[in-house]
């Protein structure tokens, strides 16, 4: 089971991860097209003692969507990632040859969650290109990232 590639597609996720320079936080955030269905999660990037950077944002988010189903599915996966689409494209395959690095723990995640699925198909996407679903997943890692304040999340208050 598991794999990259061929399968007729039945499920889309649309994923991204934002990084705070000024703050030094992180958010993701994942967008489940399921037929007529949609889905959308959303979450602080917390890597214990690892830095958060970007790639460990985007690579959670592809996660956290992958992980998301209790049933393999084929799937593709739609970012704006160049990292993460060349990472399931060409390094999940022989990861085991790979050195390890700073996101060895989040790669063997990755493959784990590819590994369930029937098939995961990443697609790259241009960011900022206009399509609205991963415009929506942009805000929403982008809002996450920036609502952190000295490592805590910040709750927006409702009263002014």
């Amino acid at each position: 089971m598991g794999g990259t590639g061929g399968a007729i597609v039945s499920t889309i996720i649309y994923c991204d991860g934002a990084y705070s320079d000024s703050k030094k936080t992180g958010g993701y955030a994942f967008l489940v097209c399921n037929g007529k269905s949609f889905t959308l999660a959303f979450d602080k990037g917390e890597c214990g003692t690892i830095p958060i950077t970007t790639n460990r944002m985007e690579l959670m988010a592809v996660i956290a969507g992958l992980e998301s189903f209790d049933k393999p599915r084929d799937i593709a996966v739609v970012s704006d990632s160049k990292y993460v689409v060349g990472i399931i494209e060409t390094w999940l395959p022989a990861l085991e040859s790979k050195p390890s690095n700073q996101n060895h723990d989040l790669l063997l995640r990755l493959q784990s969650a590819v590994n369930f699925h029937a098939s995961v198909t990443p697609i790259w996407i241009p960011g900022h290109s206009g399509d609205r679903y991963h415009q929506l997943v942009n805000e929403f890692a982008s809002r996450e990232a920036m609502t952190w304040k000295n490592n805590k999340a910040v709750i927006p208050s409702s009263n002014p």
